[in-house]
């Protein structure tokens, strides 16, 4: 399937926007969300709008042609077609690798391969998956793409061997996994910020708010309380 369950967005950009990876794989492309995402908020959100100015790199890898679509010319450096079994070695190394909803399309000892390979090229991992088993084999069959059944189930405890921080959803997780010790903070920072911004924005006269976003526009505007 091109698509991730849409409530891992949260976690997944606040551990991304908190590490501010320079050089990402994205592992499973699919429709390109996450690059496409990651572009927005390590690019666009900065003001650098044109890909001109840009100064992330962003490789994909994808077993499914058929997902094909604008997002990856625009979102992607360069997007690999072919098994990333074979493939996540050979591409370079990273900052970042991204499997989201991915590695329970694969054995589970394929898919703790792929998480060391992974962490071989990389300074972090992020992993999201399934906390129960999702059974759609018949689903996938029906749409050409035997690679999307689910083929294993995963758990935290699976990356024990590693330095990990996880973040619960209903029925997922996401898992930031290094080789070296984590800040316990990475992935909390980015929202805490925002939330505490709106909450000053909040207590702020409506005055005082506009005539600041309005300097911001203009540069050189001054602002003055209302009569």
């Amino acid at each position: 399937m091109p698509v991730s369950a849409f409530d891992n967005i949260d976690p997944m950009l606040s551990f991304i926007i908190d590490l501010q990876p320079r050089r990402i794989l994205d592992v499973g492309v699919g429709h390109g969300k996450y690059g496409f995402l990651c572009r927005e908020y390590l690019e666009v959100q900065p003001h650098r709008f044109s890909p001109s100015e840009w100064q992330s790199e962003i490789v994909g890898i994808e077993v499914w042609d058929k997902y094909r679509n604008p997002v990856w010319g625009y979102a992607y450096n360069q997007v690999v077609l072919g098994d990333a079994r074979q493939l996540i070695g050979t591409l370079g190394t990273f900052d970042l690798v991204i499997f989201a909803d991915i590695i329970e399309h694969f054995t589970k000892e394929d898919g703790m391969k792929l998480i060391q390979k992974a962490l071989d090229i990389s300074k972090w991992v992020i992993v999201s998956t399934p906390s129960v088993f999702v059974d759609e084999e018949d689903f996938y069959e029906t749409q050409g793409n035997k690679q999307m059944r689910h083929l294993s189930l995963w758990s935290p405890k699976d990356f024990a061997p590693y330095h990990t921080i996880v973040r619960d959803r209903s029925q997922c997780f996401i898992a930031l996994i290094s080789k070296q010790p984590l800040d316990k903070s990475v992935g909390y920072v980015s929202s805490d910020w925002f939330n505490i911004k709106r909450m000053v924005r909040k207590m702020l006269p409506q005055w005082l708010v506009s005539g600041v976003h309005n300097m911001r526009a203009h540069g050189s505007e001054k602002t003055t309380p209302p009569h």
